[in-house]
Order: structure tokens, then sequence, then C-alpha cells
């Protein structure tokens, strides 16, 4: 029985599918309208050196913006219609690109195109771009109903040149759209480990503690401390100053200092979205354990940048530079300056090395080498555009691709990447490397 046939529910168990199954429509339309929407992927990894993504595209920087060369994986091993998918370099010269293209049809028929399944690359680089050796995405083969339902690879993340974890949209039903799957050998084979069921951005610490947002509803935080063969969602105590304002969102990931030193930020509100707070956790134990050390007052914090022992918060601006505010994580110290809670205008993304260097993207790509205090634009070239392609899929799927979802079919090509943008945000990230 499908889940999707209420008609063969009893009538209290009918009522009662109804009212969760809008429940979860109501959090995944949330999620896909209030989090920030991105066509662009960026991370700063030096103080000169960064990578930017975007369309189809991606760019190098080794003088901070000064000059961008495209670095987009190509050449005969790429298949003809594949799509740059997510991007993610431990350093300056060590990085991974995933890719997808239709299966080959021997003849295109519309039945057949109906059916086209996806297939998946992955591209290592270890010159910075200048080459890369792509080999087919390759994993341990899953039951028939699995295996038709799987989206597409989302969130990639490398501990070492070893080590990764790749999150894979996997709609077998509503209610399991993630799955996980890791390397050992640097992404060239990959087995399923351990996931929380959810899609969203990841980020390991160590081989043992790993995080992962849900990219859903309330965005909550999930965490491993056993190398991702088990997960538990993070519940935190919320400061009694909260008040009313007792229910978190996770925005971004924790940020480690080194291996048991770090801090969490949680957006906290209350019932109706309102009293909105930040709180800022700090660890000691390498995740195990939180306390709160920073309550920051609303109206709304759309995203901040945690580094070194400081938050980096967004601060009331139009259109143009972005306008930033520090505020010392180790003091009392507070915003002096109202802090921006527009979705429109607002900074979509940070990526900051230390308490000085960073980039943020607003109106375009800028830098800052001061905290914040002055900002440059240093956006790529004009086919990278930050602004919406118009020819993109839009972000919230059709209709008729739920219908897929309910029935728990096998989603073809066509229709595929329709869903992918809303279980495959750009990720979030410790300060040393990640997809923002």
């Amino acid at each position: 029985m499908s889940i999707s046939d209420l008609s063969l529910w009893p009538p209290t168990q009918r009522n009662a599918r109804r009212r969760l199954t809008f429940a979860f429509f109501l959090s995944l339309l949330l999620a896909c309208t209030l989090a920030p929407k991105l066509s662009a992927q960026m991370k700063l990894l030096s103080p000169d050196t960064g990578w930017f993504a975007n369309h189809g595209h991606l760019f190098w920087t080794s003088d901070n913006g000064a000059h961008w060369k495209d670095i987009t994986p190509s050449g005969s091993a790429i298949p003809k219609g594949a799509q740059f998918g997510g991007v993610f370099f431990l350093n300056a010269a060590e990085g991974w690109a995933t890719l997808s293209y239709p299966e080959p049809l021997a003849a295109p028929t519309p039945q057949a195109r109906a059916n086209q399944k996806a297939l998946y690359m992955i591209a290592h680089t270890e010159n910075s771009g200048e080459t890369w050796d792509v080999r087919p995405l390759t994993y341990p083969p899953l039951p028939a109903s699995e295996q038709d339902a799987i989206a597409g690879p989302a969130s990639l993340y490398f501990l070492d040149s070893m080590h990764g974890w790749l999150d894979v949209v996997a709609y077998q039903s509503m209610f399991n759209p993630g799955k996980l799957l890791a390397t050992e050998d640097g992404g060239q084979t990959w087995n399923w480990v351990g996931s929380p069921i959810h899609c969203g951005p990841i980020y390991f610490h160590s081989l043992k503690d790993g995080w992962l947002i849900s990219d859903a509803g309330a965005r909550e935080l999930y965490v491993t401390h056993d190398g991702a063969k088990s997960w538990q969602e993070t519940r935190l105590q919320a400061p009694s100053e909260l008040g009313a304002a007792v229910y978190p969102t996770f925005m971004e990931m924790p940020m480690f200092k080194d291996s048991q030193n770090g801090y969490l930020a949680v957006h906290y509100s209350a019932p109706g979205f309102s009293s909105l707070k930040l709180v800022v956790y700090a660890t000691q134990s390498g995740g195990k354990s939180w306390q709160p050390v920073k309550v920051l007052p609303g109206p709304a914090y759309p995203l901040v940048a945690l580094t070194d022992s400081v938050v980096i918060l967004p601060t009331i601006s139009g259109k143009g530079k972005p306008t930033t505010e520090v505020v010392p994580l180790t003091s009392q110290a507070q915003p002096t300056r109202p802090v921006s809670s527009q979705r429109q205008n607002a900074i979509t993304a940070f990526s900051f090395l230390n308490g000085s260097d960073g980039w943020a993207i607003k109106d375009g790509l800028y830098a800052t080498d001061d905290g914040g205090a002055t900002w440059k634009n240093i956006s790529p070239p004009s086919k990278c555009s930050l602004l919406r392609n118009p020819e993109a899929r839009p972000s919230f799927p059709p209709a008729r691709c739920w219908q897929f979802l309910l029935a728990g079919q096998r989603l073809p090509w066509s229709k595929r990447n329709h869903i992918r943008p809303c279980c495959s945000y750009n990720q979030p990230g410790d300060t040393r490397s990640s997809t923002i």
C-alpha cells in the first residue's frame, strides 16, 4: 500500500495521516522558502586563495579575486549533458566535485525518457583544478526500491586526503530522504554508513565526530560520536533569559578551534516566529556537551559566521557592499548596530578563515581583510553572475514531482533536479573548508 493511498486507512488513522502529511509539507515549504536559496557556492581557503561555483562553472583565484580562472572539470571522460554538482576543497591544491548525467538511451522514446536513470561521477584534483581525475561514483548495490528513489549526491565533505563523506538524497519515502556514503581511499570507492535518514550539509571534525543539519522542517542538528554508526538529535538547554523563545533552528555548523574546543550558533524563536534570539554555545569536550556563552537579541539573524572567538553578524544595509559587526564571545559585549533581518539584499553566504580574512555573498562576491570593517567587490566574470539564471529549474518542486515522491516511485532524470535544491543547500562548516 502506498503512503498516499489514504482511502485504505481507517477513518481515525486516515485523519491522523492527513494531519501528519500536512505538517510534513508545511515544514518543507517553510524550509524551502525561509532558508537561503543559493545558486552559488564559494570558499576562502587562504587569505588569497579560494573558489567560486555557479551555473555549471567552477572558478579559482590565487590573488583574492583580482583574477579568476575557470577550472570546471572537462574533457572526453565527462559525458555529454553532465551537470556540475557539489564541490569541496581540502586545501589550496586538493579538491573533489560531483557530476551527474543522464543514462544514454538506445532509442529516445517518450517511455524511455520517462524511465531514464541518472548516473554519477566524482572528480578529484591535486593541483588546484589544473587537471581532474574523473571516475564513476560507485557504491554497494541497494534494494531496487531504494536505488530507484535516489535523487542524487548532495553535500560533500573530506576530513583529509583519504576520508570523506557524501550525503545522498534518497526519497525512498517522504519520511526517509537521506543516506550517507563514506570513503577511506580518497573517493575511489564508497560504502554506505549509518545516517540520521535526513539530507543536508555534513561536517566531520574527526573520524568519530560528525554533524548533519536536516534541510527539512525545523532544521535539526544531528551528531555522531562513533564514526556514523549511530546518530542522535542534538538537544540543548535553552538559557532562562530566552523566555518563550525556546524553539531552536540550526543554520550553521559547529566551528572548532581544535579537537576539543568549539562554538555553535543556535537560532531561537517563540511561537509564531516571535521573540527571535541567537545563542552561541561553547564546548570543551569535542561537542559532547555544550554551554551557552552569549545571548544576542533579535530581530533575526539570517546568517552568522563563527571564527576564532568572535561571532560576525550582518547589520542593516540596502543594496551594495555587506555591512557586518564583530562581537567577541569571551566578554559581555553586545552588538552596537541594528542587525539585518531582511531576506532581500541580505548576506547569503559567509566564509571566514579567521577574525580578519573572509568572503561574503551579497549582491556580488565581497572580500574583507579587517574583520568586516571594509569590504571590496571581487565578483568573478560576468558569465558566473550571482543573479539567478532565468533558465534555472525552480527552487521548489512542481506538484508532479511530489506525486512521484508520495507514490514511492523512481524519479526520472528529467524530474530529479527539480527536488535537489530543497536538500542540497551550500554547506556551512568549520573555518578550514566547506562548500560555503
